[in-house]
This record gives structure tokens, sequence and C-alpha cells, in this order.
């Protein structure tokens, strides 16, 4: 008994000494990306960083968090940062943020405020520290814009943003070299009053999107990574489903396209359209149709739905630069994805 209630005491001396050490790790490497940050002209500042959870867990609390890019005149702050991973799992982690927290930008000031807003992460043990899963959630997250934005507001419920690494980037157009899945879902969500006018100017829908969903997969031209040798580009995009339910209204999208080196796409999505009159109107009202065409979009909307019109599945193709819908001749340039410098 004696020799088992010395192995205990041991193995808790040595646990202790770990926790201990990995406490002065987590101090340090906090410091040092200050650092690392100021010599490339970046502010990160708080007013104290207290570590605590012995002995499973190290937590990290920053009070008076603030990042700031002078040269982007971007800024963000909070009144609390709070950071924790398990202590024999250091390299992922959990951030729980304040219920306020301010972005600055050089037009002015966003103010976001949440419920349950939390963040986790989680990477591989490699040289390059690679990003292998992050999640964003909230029970609810509302942006408020200042004067110089325009005052907009905008709402999303029940959020919840996923993205881990994936598995088949060889199964993607083009076969990139690096592929990640993302999930997004939301419900219900409330566009800012201009844009909601700008897409809705006759007020034929509801003030807010009943739900949103996309679950697809990016094609990237290398690993997202802390120490990548440089910062990889969107090279391909397969949509697996994505939905938008707004009022008596949803489209629907699945389909892979290719990223050119002009930023446009090229390959082709299934759109599914319910209530089609209704989406044709709102486009025509938007000025996506012109309103002496109107009438021809109708007429070949309702000869390839074959006259129902609860739905419609088209085809929407981008190739050499334009795109076009169903046996509908190339109409418009496709749209630039990717801004390449």
């Amino acid at each position: 008994m004696r020799v088992l209630t010395g192995l205990v005491l041991v193995l808790a001396l040595l646990w202790s000494g770990y926790w201990v050490v990995g406490r002065t790790g987590v101090v340090r490497g906090a410091e040092a990306l200050q650092t690392e940050m100021a010599q490339e002209g970046v502010t990160v500042a708080w007013e104290e960083l207290r570590v605590r959870g012995f002995p499973s867990r190290f937590d990290t609390i920053l009070d008076a968090p603030r990042f700031e890019d002078p040269e982007a005149g971007i800024a963000w702050g909070a009144p609390f940062l709070q950071v924790m991973a398990l202590s024999y799992r250091p390299n992922e982690v959990i951030a729980a943020f304040a219920p306020e927290q301010r972005v600055e930008t050089p037009a002015g000031e966003v103010l976001i405020t949440s419920e349950g807003m939390r963040a986790s992460a989680g990477v591989r043990a490699a040289l390059d520290v690679p990003l292998d899963h992050a999640t964003l959630e909230a029970a609810w997250l509302e942006l408020a814009a200042g004067p110089g934005l325009g005052g907009w507001q905008a709402r999303a419920e029940d959020l919840l943003f996923a993205f881990r690494e994936g598995a088949g980037a060889e199964e993607l157009p083009g076969a990139p070299p690096a592929a990640y899945d993302v999930y997004l879902r939301a419900a219900p969500v409330t566009l800012p009053a201009a844009l909601s006018a700008r897409v809705d100017p006759e007020g034929r829908l509801p003030d807010q999107i009943a739900s949103l969903t996309a679950d697809l997969t990016l094609g990237l031209s290398g690993p997202i990574a802390a120490r990548a040798s440089a910062e990889p580009e969107l090279e391909a995009v397969q949509i697996r489903a994505a939905e938008v339910v707004w009022g008596d209204m949803a489209l629907a999208a699945d389909g892979a396209v290719t990223i050119r080196e002009d930023g446009r796409p090229e390959g082709r999505l299934e759109l599914t359209v319910s209530n089609w009159p209704l989406a044709l109107d709102l486009a025509a009202d938007a000025g996506l149709v012109e309103e002496r065409l109107l009438s021809t979009w109708r007429a070949a909307a309702r000869a390839l739905a074959q006259g129902d019109e609860s739905e419609l599945t088209v085809p929407l193709v981008f190739t050499d630069g334009r795109m076009s819908i169903g046996p509908l001749p190339a109409f418009a340039p496709a749209p630039v994805l990717v801004r390449r410098d």
C-alpha cells in the first residue's frame, strides 16, 4: 500500500510540474506572439493575462484584449477573451467571446453582440502547423454598423460554421493540392434593411430568411497552416447541397466548378427554384433581368418547367468566362469569384 501511495504522489508531483511548465509556456507563447506581430507592425495587447484550470486545463483569460493593424486601418477589441485547452491535448483550443465586441474600420465601427459565441480549432503535429478543423457557433449573432458604414444591422440565429480538412482533394475538379469541407447553417437570418430593399424593392418577401444552409468542399492551392510558405488560393468548389428558404421561395444548388486564372468559374451547377415566377419577378426588380426581356424569360422558364410553377430545375453552366442557363445561350459574363493580384 505504501508503494502504491508513493507512486501516486510521484505521479501527482510530475503532473503538477508539467502543468506549471505548460502554464509558463502559455504565457511565454503569448508574449512571443506580441513580439512577432509587433515586428510586422501589428499590435496585440491586453490589460492582464491569467492562466487557470489546474490540473486538467489551461484556461487563459485576457482582460481587454485588442488587435490593431494600423496599415489596414482595422482593429478589434472586447472586454475579455477566454481561450481553453486540455492540458493533455494542447493542440486543440476553445475560445469563448465576450457578449460585445467592436471592430473598427477606416469607414466606421461595427458592434458585434452575441449569445454563447464560441470558436474551436485544432492543428496537426507538423512543422508548418496545418489547420485540422475549426468551428464557430452562437445562439444568435448581431452586427450593427456605425453611421460611417450606413448604420445597417444584420442578425443570424442558431449559427454554426464548421471547417475541417478534407480527405478527397483528388476527387475535386482539377485535383487541387488541398481540400477543406465547409458547413454553414443559420436560421433565421435578418439582412440589412438596405440590402433587403435592393433585393426585394416591392416587399414581396418577409423580413427574415427562414433558413440558410451550405455543405461544400473547397479546393485550395495548398494547406491552411500557421507557417505556410504562401497564402493558399481557391482553385475549385464542390457544392454538395446549398439552400436558401425565404418566404414562399427557395433556391437550392449542387455541382462543381474550377476557378480560372482570371478568377471566373468554369463548370456546372444544378439550380432548383421553388416558386420560380416570384424569383423571376425579384430578378427583374433587382435589375438582373431587363424589363423588356421579362416576358421572354417567363415563357422560357415555363417551357423548361413544363408549365409547373411550383418548381424549376435548370443547369447553370460556366464556359469560357461566360454563363448560361439551361438551353439558353450564354447571356452574361461569369462572375469573378477570386481576385488574383
